[in-house]
């Protein structure tokens, strides 16, 4: 499997909205950067990086955008509790949970 640019933007109308949050795993990867950029082009305004490093401070600074609200959650993907009760969390906050990549 490879991964390819994609130069289309997505439509108007699409399921990205600027009131829910968006949970990316592995936030602080190449990959995770790159989605956390693309969703905030096309609209998404709030997300929860999560990866097993514990936070220190400068980690998600660089990837500040205007109007874009980021925070950092240290969990393991694999445990199973810890996953169930961040989407629990977001689901019920201002902002709800609309998405998990």
């Amino acid at each position: 499997p490879r991964l390819a640019r994609q130069h289309e933007k997505i439509a108007s109308g699409s399921l990205i909205r600027k009131d829910a949050t968006y949970l990316i795993t592995g936030g602080l990867g190449g990959i995770g950067k790159v989605l956390l950029k693309f969703l905030a082009e096309n609209g998404a305004r709030h997300f929860v990086l999560i990866g097993r490093r514990q936070y220190e401070v400068g980690m998600i600074e660089d990837l500040q955008l205007p109007e874009v609200r980021i925070s950092y959650e240290s969990l393991d993907i694999s445990d199973e509790s810890a996953v169930k009760t961040i989407v629990e969390r977001l689901a019920h906050s201002v902002h709800p949970l609309k998405g998990i990549f």
